[in-house]
């Protein structure tokens, strides 16, 4: 097992043993993977459209494509129990690790947003450092340094680790994608800290944002109470937090367009 440096998404789904608890356990935990599975392919699909969009074609020229194809081959999704793990090693040059760091951003912000509006909230982090990984088996500093900034956070939505933000974020050629992040105090289960986030509502349909946009508490709470869950007063904070950056998350998004 060769020790990796790389990028890495720890998310947990909020409210899971309530949604097991609350539901067919095996039919149910088929259409969350089915959820997960699908995400990393469909988001370098929209990812390439934008790159069309953006070349002014129809196609993709050759280099984009190459660099495209990779980061969707490398990219490793790990799923156990409430709990997903992405990882995407990085490689040589500083471009092809920019691109790398791009498509984690891409890939993460879509991916929670097919979860909310599947009625599976999750929570995560971005960081970038070092993993071991065979198979389903992983570990390494890095991981646990992504699962502590998860496991800190109370609310929905994905924050980035002090080390994930210098290293994307401060380098040439990110510009394009800071459109898909936002500063914020980011509200944990003790306190609340400045973090980079993710605005993951900027993939929402029109009539997705347009009813986010008119009622968040609603629009939280629908994905919060989605397949039978329930919402105990002990998350009530939880969604509290989450329809406040949520409000942020509107706020950026009609700010800055991708």
């Amino acid at each position: 097992m060769d020790k990796l440096n790389g990028l890495i998404g720890f998310f947990d789904i909020l409210g899971y043993k309530n949604f097991l608890n609350n539901n067919n356990v095996i039919e149910n935990a088929q259409k969350t993977l089915k959820i997960v599975n699908s995400v990393p392919r469909k988001s370098i699909n929209v990812l390439e459209n934008i790159v069309k969009k953006r070349k002014g074609g129809s196609k993709v020229d050759s280099t984009d494509w190459e660099e495209l194809n990779s980061i969707s081959k490398q990219l490793k999704t790990i799923i156990f129990s409430d709990t997903i793990v992405f990882f995407l090693p990085l490689r040589v040059s500083e471009y092809q690790d920019n691109e790398a760091r791009k498509a984690m951003i891409f890939v993460s912000a879509y991916f929670t947003k097919e979860m909310f509006v599947n009625g599976l909230p999750i929570r995560g982090a971005l960081h970038e450092g070092d993993y071991l990984i065979e198979e389903n088996c992983f570990a390494g500093k890095g991981i646990i340094d992504a699962f502590n900034l998860c496991e800190s956070l109370d609310f929905t939505g994905v924050a980035c680790t002090q080390t994930f933000y210098k290293n994307a974020l401060e380098n040439e050629g990110m510009e394009k994608i800071k459109k898909l992040t936002f500063e914020y105090l980011t509200p944990k289960k003790e306190g609340e800290e400045k973090h980079l986030n993710l605005n993951w509502l900027k993939f929402l349909s029109e009539d997705q944002f347009n009813e986010c946009k008119n009622d968040v508490e609603q629009f939280v709470l629908k994905s919060f109470w989605d397949h039978n869950k329930d919402c105990s007063n002990s998350v009530d904070l939880k969604i509290q937090n989450s329809v406040k950056a949520i409000r942020k998350m509107i706020l950026d998004k009609e700010d800055k367009k991708l």
